[in-house]
């Protein structure tokens, strides 16, 4: 290939968009690659402005030229580096590659990094890995994991996996190091925190379970924190459901794609005794109902008996497996259960095959509550055969109110569609709605546009059509009705779509054409055609609408046009008929109907370049519509001429009194040079124009710094200039400009005046954008000056945290030294700290605040999220929070144990000997109840339990003095701590109460050395109780019933205390165990424990639906001796009167 000299390149260039000068470039960079004439073309570029090394780059990428992407890099043209980043692959020279990244500006730094590791450059990732680290911190070096080796990758997740924010590649390419890592991540971590660390992890379990299910199933039965206590949750949006955790502490996403690889295994995993209470009471995940098909027909059985408490969630199961077996599958699950008394809800009807439902519903009607309430009665009826309910609803449809004739109609039509059958006669009685009030019409139609389509036959249109008419020709008919028989016509068009010439169709095409013709428009979704329209369908919807199309054109009525247009989206594009048409209403009246239809015409991106030259060529004010304004801007830069010469544009749409400014607010990189600068002249014009608004001179000052030619000196007029709303518009958008290092010496300079606050947050965006010694250098000198603005002096500091280098360090212990430095100052060297903790100067400036008097000082050490360092760091900065617990002020104390809830890992010994100290200390403990809160955290999972001892030995034996005894400020402190802590304990899962069992018995004896504190031993005593193995209950609790005997009051307390015990633990697995325990209780022959075994029959008979053998036994407590037990059992009752 010729090349061309840098004038006839140029020239050449003048004349075509943006597109066609970077194929031009490419081109002959890869097919004059190594030339002399080429080499010496690309010099001469590379000298030019932005736009010739452009250029320059474009030819060297594709020449494979290292040195000319390597120069873009180190360029001071931000929009250079972009170009020169995304194109690094192509560099061969690791070493030279790896020395531009350590020197670049930040933001360069990055996009050169991700691009290594997409690119999985792996010798460069290992030679860069350490110096990023050592130099910028790891956050930043992990961006090369992808692009390491296996033993690298192992390395840093065992040092460094607290810098990792995005798992999902890295599980991708190592599944089984990252699975590795989180295996042993469980492991070591508190049962606690196993919630956390399943979202933690969020992002590697799609990609893990897809390709390892095996093993993490193995995680989901070891670690999933099962819990029945937590709420049950609604679904009711896309991300409710996408991070819910279901109960199981899992995200959803794991049972999602285990239920889909393994199923066999995640049924062992749902039927294990800890998670079957959850699916009583929460029913099936989400995740896995959606999936129930894939089990097994005995599988489905079971987990459906688990599920028999709700019959809600039966029919949510049910509505996932074929109709065919839902029968068999109901039938089996409810084969041991009486369900003669069962109320069945509707959602359940909904979902049964027609003779089981019809069974139902029969057995429903013959309950007491239904035949006595006449809705009830209605609403089972229409679940009942069709034959059956027919004359039942028809005979409800001649009430004399309009609502109840409304409800009938709408059953009795609801009723045909689900048995299939009937409709011919339910149209024959809709014929009545001709002499009907519209809200009843309204209900039918609506009912009617939900019967499946393909029930209608073509005996039936004789009945359709004169329903139709008569209901369009009534005067009150409503919007809601149109749009009801809109849906249904659209659905019985697409249902019938195969035969374009059968009766049906051409019946539900004649249906729309007469919507149409009488609200002049349809009102269909884009969506719902997008979905439901069978490919090709639109040229006959479009055939069947053209004469009507046409008859509102020549009335000047376009909508029914446009909205189809419109409605059919893509498929409208090749409707060449309605194209036709389109381009007719470009010259309609008024404006917005043209613009428009000039937007729907323009739609199709194979002719929109060639249409809208035609309507430039037709009328050039046409640019003032801004889809064409927009593909000029983006496609066909060398068109934008004509409009950049300051003529005012005289047609349709702009009146020519004025030039017209083009709206362009970026992606000038695309303009051509001299367009560039014609530009910044208009848009100079109207920044100068001081009988303009405000805003409009600031807009245009914005758009100046994004084009690319503009430099400093562009702005040095609005800088120079005593308004202060344009002065600080300038010194703003300095930031945005294409070299904003050269800007950085004026932010400098205006520092110290009126306009620092604007000048130093624009600093934070030119610090990404600049090299890092530029940078220091900077702040350097910045920080250099005396008497600094506190704003100015505080986010210079930040920066130096934000964007770390070796001599940030240096930098913050020397402002550290400054006297008198400003509170807000100190706070901003704390979080610069906080950012270069691999510093030991860090830890002692940190140190150094901590020890502050200063409360906000003090509070904003609270900020720092645990998760974000790496463990020694951790168990560190908990302890330095620790030494905070004595500050002096007792929001402090507060605050600092609010925050200490989520530090407790690995420095629990600590913790609990601080919360020791403050819980006992009742003169100067304010915030005992925050340090409580840390104290159970850290005690939950069986670690420093002795803790809790000591503290209810020690406030056990606080002697009452008149001081704190029934006096205003304070009363009995101690044993408002006792009750609290007892309070607390009671409250947490049973699966860690269960593990505290022994030490909440040994809290109990020591609650128990004050006799009026038996209740809350009580409490203690029975929170730990097993309810899944009845047996092991029975002894404890004839033991405090026996003790309860002697005081009256502490009957009351027991029961209560057993009560919630049942609520918050896990219910027996079967019925047997439970009455076996409730006769043992009644055996024992004393009232209390017959009052224990009343509130354990309420429990368990409720769940059960009170079957013969709970109820035999209410009958017998409701003849006890005793009169106070009888009184209590014959409260109770196994069905509420209405």
């Amino acid at each position: 290939m010729k090349v061309p000299n840098k004038q006839h390149l140029l020239t050449e260039l003048d004349n075509v968009g943006h597109s066609e000068r970077v194929r031009r470039m490419a081109l002959l960079g890869r097919d004059a690659a190594g030339t002399a004439e080429l080499n010496e073309l690309l010099n001469e570029l590379q000298r030019g402005d932005t736009y010739e090394q452009m250029l320059c780059l474009f030819a060297g990428i594709a020449a494979r030229d290292d040195s000319r992407i390597l120069t873009a890099l180190q360029s001071d043209s931000v929009l250079l580096r972009k170009y020169a980043a995304a194109a690094c692959w192509a560099v061969t020279d690791d070493n030279a590659l790896a020395a531009v990244i350590l020197k670049a500006a930040p933001e360069t730094r990055q996009r050169l990094m991700r691009k290594i590791a997409k690119k999985r450059r792996t010798a460069l990732a290992e030679q860069l890995f350490p110096q990023i680290r050592a130099n910028f911190g790891v956050e930043l070096a992990v961006l090369l994991l992808p692009a390491c080796t296996p033993a690298t990758v192992e390395r840093v997740l065992a040092e460094d996996n607290h810098a990792i924010r995005h798992w999902q590649r890295l599980a991708w390419l190592y599944p089984d190091i990252v699975f590795h890592h989180i295996q042993q991540t469980f492991a070591t971590a508190p049962r606690r925190t196993h919630r956390t660390l399943w979202l933690h992890f969020d992002s590697a379990w799609k990609t893990l379970t897809s390709q390892r299910p095996e093993k993490v199933l193995e995680l989901v039965q070891a670690f999933a924190e099962v819990s029945a206590d937590s709420p049950r949750y609604q679904h009711h949006n896309w991300f409710s459901r996408a991070f819910n955790n279901d109960s199981f502490g899992i995200p959803a996403q794991v049972l999602e794609i285990i239920t889909k690889l393994r199923p066999n295994g995640l049924f062992k995993f749902l039927t294990r005794a800890d998670c079957r209470k959850v699916l009583r009471n929460n029913g099936l995940p989400w995740a896995v109902q959606k999936h129930f098909r894939l089990f097994s027909p005995e599988q489905q059985v079971t987990l459906l008996q688990q599920l028999l408490d709700e019959p809600a969630y039966i029919a949510k199961a049910l509505e996932q497996l074929p109709p065919s077996v839902r029968a068999a599958r109901f039938t089996a699950a409810y084969k041991d259960r009486d369900t003669q008394h069962t109320v069945w809800p509707t959602s359940l009807l909904d979902v049964l095959p027609h003779a089981k439902r019809a069974q139902l519903a029969q057995q429903q009607l013959t309950r007491r509550e239904i035949r006595e309430e006449p809705q009830r009665q209605l609403e089972m009826t229409a679940y009942d055969d069709i034959d059956n309910a027919r004359p039942i609803l028809e005979q409800a449809a001649t009430a004399a109110l309009a609502d109840e004739r409304a409800q009938a109609l709408t059953r009795l039509v609801r009723c045909t569609a689900r048995y299939r059958r009937g409709l011919t006669e339910t149209l024959s009685f809709l014929q009545r709605l001709k002499n009907e009030q519209e809200p009843v019409r309204n209900a039918a139609w609506n009912a009617l546009a939900d019967v499946p389509p393909r029930l209608f036959q073509t005996a039936q249109i004789a009945l359709l059509r004169p329903l139709i008419d008569f209901t369009l020709e009534a005067r009150d008919t409503s919007t809601s009705t149109h749009s009801a028989i809109e849906k249904w016509a659209f659905a019985l068009l697409q249902t019938n779509a195969t035969e374009l010439k059968g009766e049906l169709f051409r019946f539900s095409l004649e249906t729309l054409r007469k919507l149409a013709q009488q609200s002049g428009s349809l009102h269909l979704l884009p969506s719902f055609i997008g979905k439901n329209l069978p490919r090709g369908m639109e040229n006959a919807l479009v055939e069947a609408l053209l004469p009507l199309i046409r008859a509102f054109e020549e009335r000047e009525q376009y909508s029914l046009l446009l909205k189809l247009a419109h409605t059919l989206g893509k498929r409208a594009w090749n409707v060449t008929v309605l194209q036709e048409l389109l381009a007719t209403v470009i010259n309609a009246k008024p404006e917005y109907l043209a613009k428009h239809a000039i937007n729907l015409w323009l739609a199709d991106p194979k002719t929109r370049d060639v249409r809208i030259r035609q309507l430039l060529d037709q009328d050039a004010s046409i640019i003032s519509i801004p889809e064409v304004f927009q593909h000029l801007h983006h496609r066909r830069q060398e068109w934008l001429d004509p409009f950049l010469t300051g003529e005012p544009i005289k047609g349709r749409f702009l009146t020519g009194k004025t030039f017209y400014l083009l709206p362009a607010q970026n992606g000038f990189h695309r303009w051509l040079p001299r367009q560039q600068q014609t530009f910044t002249k208009w848009q100079q014009l109207v920044a100068n124009d001081d009988k303009r608004e405000a805003s409009q001179r600031v807009q245009a000052i914005h758009t100046l710094a994004r084009i690319p030619t503009s430099n400093t000196a562009t702005f040095t007029p609005y800088l120079d200039s005593e308004e202060v709303v344009i002065n600080e518009a300038a010194l703003g958008a300095l930031s945005w400009i294409d070299r904003p290092h050269a800007a950085l010496p004026i932010f400098l300079q205006n520092m110290e005046g009126d306009r620092a606050r604007v000048a130093m947050y624009a600093v934070p965006r030119c610090a990404r954008l600049v090299e890092p010694n530029t940078l220091v250098e900077v702040l350097k000198t910045l920080l250099a000056r005396n008497n600094l603005r506190v704003t100015v002096h505080k986010e210079a500091i930040r920066l130096l945290g934000t964007f770390a280098t070796p001599s940030s360090i240096q930098l913050l212990r020397t402002q550290w030294q400054r006297p008198s430095i400003h509170r807000d100052v100190q706070i901003a060297i704390g979080h610069a700290a906080r950012n270069l903790l691999n510093h030991e100067e860090a830890w002692e400036l940190l140190e150094k605040l901590a020890q502050t008097d200063d409360i906000y000082i003090a509070r904003s050490l609270f900020a720092q999220q645990a998760t974000t360092l790496p463990p020694a760091a951790r168990v560190r900065y908990a302890k330095l929070l620790l030494k905070m617990t004595t500050h002096t002020d007792v929001r402090v104390r507060r605050e600092v144990f609010m925050a200490l809830k989520t530090w407790t890992v690995g420095a629990e010994a600590e913790m609990t000997a601080a919360a020791v100290t403050r819980m006992i200390d009742l003169d100067n403990s304010p915030e005992w109840d925050a340090v409580l809160d840390v104290l159970v955290t850290c005690c939950r999972d069986g670690q420093e339990t002795e803790r809790l001892h000591q503290i209810a030995q020690t406030l056990i034996k606080v002697p009452v003095t008149d001081s704190i005894n029934a006096m205003p400020e304070r009363d009995l402190p101690a044993r408002q701590r006792l009750l609290r802590l007892c309070q607390r304990l009671c409250q947490l899962p049973e699966a860690n109460r269960l593990l505290l069992r022994p030490h909440l018995d040994t809290l109990a004896s020591i609650y128990l050395q004050d006799s009026s504190l038996w209740p809350q031993a009580t409490l203690l005593q029975v929170a730990g109780l097993a309810w899944k193995t009845p047996n092991q209950c029975a002894e404890p609790l004839r033991q405090l019933a026996q003790q309860a005997e002697k005081e009256p009051i502490w009957v009351q307390a027991l029961r209560k205390a057993v009560r919630d015990s049942l609520q918050r633990g896990e219910s027996p697995e079967e019925t047997t165990p439970a009455l076996e325990l409730i006769d043992t209780l009644i055996a024992d022959q004393t009232n209390t424990s017959a009052l224990l075994a009343l509130e354990i029959l309420r429990y368990v008979g409720s769940r059960s639906h009170w079957p013969v053998e709970c109820a035999q036994r209410l009958r017998t407590l409701r003849e006890y001796p005793n009169v106070g037990v009888r009184h209590v059992a014959r409260n109770t009752w196994t069905n509420q009167e209405s």
